[in-house]
């Protein structure tokens, strides 16, 4: 996946916020951010190496998933 527009796309959401005082705007924006963070936790989950043991397995991915929530 190209994240080549997520800021550009929070920005112009959260400009259109302020431009006309709307909280519509501003919870897009949010879950635009959201949608981004896990597309991101996908593709690092992606390059796992999956032959290790599952316990390594779910810890790597756990990992990953708790990264990209604090970030959000």
């Amino acid at each position: 996946m190209a994240y080549e527009y997520e800021n550009d796309v929070v920005a112009e959401l959260t400009s259109l916020g302020m431009e006309y005082n709307s909280n519509a705007h501003y919870e897009m924006a949010d879950e635009v951010k959201e949608v981004y963070a896990k597309a991101k936790a996908f593709d690092e989950i992606l390059n796992v190496d999956y032959i290790v043991t599952p316990d390594d397995y779910a810890h790597e991915v756990t990992k990953i998933v708790n990264k990209y929530k604090e970030d959000k």
